[in-house]
């Protein structure tokens, strides 16, 4: 085994780097090997570094461990495994890294944890260890630690310490990429030739990440071609999440002459096999009418359901599912669209729209269910559930009901509102539910913006 390395890169490269290094060339259970050439030519020898320069080093490196400062514990580990002024130790690595992880020590978290994986500790092969050295990983990915992230993707596509899975190691690149556009610090550039280098050697979750950054000039300049090109690839392998990729390639005209109907066939492929991101996407085709498909609000409430149904899949995809359900639900109560379009009046639909939004805490969604339940649209007259919808949108503003009806914020004509109101019923509830109608009607007809009022934009919506 030739490892083609100098004194200089040996000492230069963290023991981390020098483990990848080995795996890539010559493959995971050839680490411990190439380690042991290593040490046999480069490490503990006179050529290797100034002696006195290697004492202080260690000297210091010894102060502040002991003083328990996570990069003392951190060198110290490197110096043993890689043999700088000490004899070559793993174990004692190990034990100084696992200290220095202990402190919250990002990279000792990732080296500890390639070091079981790489097979170079004398530690049995086990569900436990697994669970136990993933777990590492894991908390260097808590800590936003990018190259972490890869190594994670990585475990994922290998099947190592965790169930092989392609499409959650092409969510973790992915969520690298974004994570390089909002982080831009030094560790970006590290994660950026990480991926270019993974993608080169053929990783295919490597190849979607790097894909990602090209399509939205993430870290790197944007370019529509190499973004395709990527995702074309990586869906020769069968990865469903790049389909949704390239189908948004197709339909927008990335990189490639627009299509909509390959990209349409794209999301539909993706999406009856269970990719959210795809679900989301022909749900607004079918609610909007986009890329040639014909508007069906059925379907498109059908796909949004199922994209929901996702477990922790939220951030902006959700959002606009959440708001596109509401402004459906306000359509078939009009009988027409926001753009003026007639739309099939249908209340009992309408109101399938708001449950399933206002089931995801979409405040806009919860008033409109008040309204249903209070006026019976496509529903039983029901108050005592208006108000229970009512209260939960009121949350939005950080409020409960009954923090409406006093203190100094009372709106304008307020307190008139609330005695005209209060002549209605001696019903606590009742009385509550029509206050807070006349509320919204005065907030929406004065104008105020309040984060829980109607908003029909499906793009630029606030809850």
């Amino acid at each position: 085994m030739e490892t083609n390395r100098t004194n200089s890169d040996f000492k230069d490269l963290s023991f981390e780097e020098l483990m990848d290094d080995i795996a890539d060339k010559f493959g995971d259970d050839k680490v411990l090997d190439g380690l042991t050439i290593l040490y046999k030519h480069y490490g503990f020898t006179p050529s290797y570094c100034n002696a006195e320069v290697v004492k202080k080093q260690l000297e210091l490196y010894n102060r502040d461990a002991n003083e328990g400062k996570h990069d003392g514990w951190y060198h110290l580990g490197e110096c043993y495994a890689k043999g700088m002024g000490v004899q070559p130790d793993l174990g004692k690595a190990f034990v100084y890294y696992t200290k220095a992880a202990m402190s919250g020590h990002d990279k000792a978290m990732r080296t500890i944890t390639m070091m079981y994986i790489y097979r170079v500790l004398d530690m049995p092969i086990t569900n436990d260890n697994d669970s136990m050295m993933i777990e590492w990983l894991k908390k260097a990915v808590e800590n936003k630690d990018l190259l972490a992230m890869c190594k994670l993707g990585n475990c994922f596509l290998k099947g190592k310490c965790v169930p092989q899975n392609n499409e959650e190691a092409c969510s973790w690149y992915q969520e690298v990429a974004w994570e390089i556009e909002f982080s831009r610090n030094y560790k970006c550039k590290e994660a950026i030739n990480y991926i270019f280098r993974r993608a080169k050697q053929g990783n295919i979750a490597a190849q979607f990440g790097l894909g990602t950054m090209f399509d939205y000039g993430l870290g790197v300049k944007k370019n529509g071609k190499k973004a395709f090109n990527l995702y074309s690839k990586v869906v020769e392998q069968g990865i469903i999440c790049a389909k949704t990729a390239l189908g948004r390639c197709y339909v927008q005209g990335i990189g490639v002459k627009q299509d909509f109907k390959r990209g349409v066939e794209l999301y539909t492929e993706a999406a009856f096999n269970d990719e959210p991101v795809a679900q989301s996407e022909l749900g607004d085709c079918y609610s909007l009418g986009l890329y040639g498909v014909r508007i069906n609000y059925l379907l498109a409430m059908k796909w949004y359901r199922r994209a929901l149904n996702h477990d922790g899949w939220t951030g902006d995809f959700s959002y606009d599912i959440l708001a596109s359900l509401t402004e459906m639900g306000y359509d078939y109560v009009d009988g027409k669209d926001s753009a003026g379009h007639d739309v099939p009046q249908n209340y009992e639909h309408a109101v399938k729209c708001f449950t399933i939004a206002a089931e995801y805490d979409w405040g806009n969604a919860q008033w409109a269910l008040g309204d249903c339940f209070l006026y019976g649209v496509g529903t039983s007259v029901n108050r005592i559930k208006a108000l229970e919808y009512y209260t939960l949108a009121f949350a939005h503003m950080g409020q409960t009901i009954d923090d409406s009806l006093t203190g100094d914020n009372i709106p304008y004509n307020y307190e008139e509102l609330f005695e005209e109101c209060s002549s209605y019923s001696s019903d606590k509830y009742e009385k509550h539910v029509e206050v807070l109608c006349y509320l919204r009607h005065w907030a929406k007809v004065n104008g105020k913006k309040m984060k829980i009022a109607t908003c029909r934009n499906r793009r630029n919506y606030g809850n």
